[in-house]
């Protein structure tokens, strides 16, 4: 492509200035849509875009490359599969679906008109992820033994409060799906396939109806244990986003809000440079994200976070909730719906 591809955002809410923040340089903004009135026209007239209420009446007007959905997830699957029979290419937030079989069928979707879909997972383009995965990768480390996953935040009542779809099923998922997807996500891109999975699950001291606390164990293929315990009741902010690694060959740590400072080196292997802490709550990798998904379509590669890619952390989570709600331990891969 000689010309930038063009994009509309749908959903203009909480987590919709880091799309449009990344777009420059790599995307062409034609469009924005929101169900909220005053969304939508804050937007239209902050970015000089013609503003719409829906996906129907957008593509009634305007057809653009790239349709990037900001929306509850609950909404993901049939925005996304609207998108995918009209040919068009679609960037969704995490996570893909909340339903295991609403996912495959986004996949199927499309593959079938030959459209592609990525999904921000933007975590995995921190500094410190992408230097841990080469290591491994490369085998510095040697056989992983162990993995320790801890993500203790801070969502008081106020924050699902804000609106009536958080902290429902049926749009939003609980601590697992909503916040730690992207701890799943980065440890099963780090540490490989997940062999089984054992959880637990509660809703401890939150007016709502999904997990605010989760604790799960899991075996990889690879022989290694490991094990994530998420909270969303830290008490004033958010207090540990942390990862430990014991292997053949060193020990890692890495942690604060975020995960992504390195606490602890312990192998014969150059340490990383130290990068300051991100100032967003939700890190610095959007535009990083954006760039692999521009370079992916201009120049014909596969995206890091493209297609099937996304069901990976997903059908470890399902496979969590599964876990808790029958009391027994989960085995993966995860039945193909399709």
């Amino acid at each position: 492509m000689n010309t930038l591809p063009t994009i509309a955002i749908v959903g203009c809410g909480r987590v919709a200035p880091r799309h449009f923040d990344s777009l420059p340089g790599r995307f062409r903004l034609v469009g924005v849509c929101d169900v909220d009135s005053e969304a939508r026209a804050r937007a239209s007239q902050t970015y000089d875009v013609p503003g719409y209420a829906s996906l129907e009446a957008m593509f009634a007007e305007e057809t653009p490359d790239v349709v990037a959905l900001a929306t509850p997830s609950g909404l993901h699957p049939e925005q996304a599969i609207f998108c995918a029979q009209r040919g068009v290419h679609v960037i969704t937030e995490k996570p893909m679906a909340i339903r295991w079989q609403d996912a495959q069928r986004m996949v199927h979707a499309f593959e079938a008109h030959g459209a592609r879909l990525f999904e921000v997972k933007q975590n995995r383009f921190s500094p410190q992820w992408m230097y841990l995965k080469k290591v491994l990768s490369e085998g510095g480390l040697g056989r992983v033994h162990s993995i320790q996953a801890n993500l203790f935040w801070a969502r008081p009542q106020a924050y699902y409060d804000l609106a009536a779809w958080r902290g429902t099923w049926e749009m939003d998922g609980g601590a697992l799906m909503n916040q730690a997807i992207h701890h799943v996500d980065v440890v099963r891109w780090l540490f490989g396939p997940v062999e089984s999975v054992q959880a637990m699950s509660a809703t401890l001291a939150r007016r709502i109806e999904v997990e605010d606390t989760a604790a799960v164990q899991m075996r990889f293929r690879s022989g290694a244990i490991g094990s994530m315990h998420v909270s969303m009741l830290a008490p004033n902010t958010n207090f540990e986003a942390s990862l430990t690694v014991i292997a053949e060959k060193g020990l890692i740590r890495l942690g604060g809000e975020l995960c992504d400072q390195v606490l602890t080196w312990d192998a014969d292997i150059e340490r990383p440079a130290e990068v300051g802490a991100a100032e967003s709550p939700y890190g610095n990798g959007h535009p990083l994200f954006y760039q692999d998904v521009h370079e992916a379509l201009t120049e014909g590669r596969r995206g890091l976070l493209e297609g099937r890619e996304g069901l990976k952390a997903l059908e470890i989570i399902i496979a969590a909730y599964r876990s808790a709600s029958e009391g027994r331990r989960i085995s993966l891969p995860l039945e193909d719906t399709l």
